[in-house]
């Protein structure tokens, strides 16, 4: 019912893929996490980092939490990012569904 799981890539031997299969949830597996140090320069160095795998892979997902610092760094990446043809999307649209195969 619209529902999906992100999987915020913080561990290698994560089971929510396999539970996310089992139960016919889709699936999102993010890249990392962006604020794991809540330092802004840290943070754009990580938004950076998301926008190489996105070339290189087609796209890319990161998670981060609702920090200040986080919010600010993100909002004044997204604008710059955007001029560099970054797209920014719905988790939803990056999401493994089982349903659509």
């Amino acid at each position: 019912r619209g529902l999906l799981y992100v999987d915020d890539g913080s561990s290698a031997r994560s089971v929510a893929p396999a539970l996310a299969l089992k139960a016919a949830v889709p699936l999102a597996a993010a890249d990392g996490p962006i604020d794991a140090v809540r330092d802004r320069g840290e943070i754009l160095k990580k938004l950076d980092e998301m926008e190489r795998i996105a070339r290189a892979k087609g796209f890319a997902l990161a998670t981060g939490s609702a920090f200040d610092v986080t919010v600010d760094a993100v909002s004044s990446w997204v604008a710059e990012a955007k001029k560099r043809g970054i797209e920014i999307v719905p988790v939803s649209a990056v999401a493994n569904d089982p349903e659509r195969g």
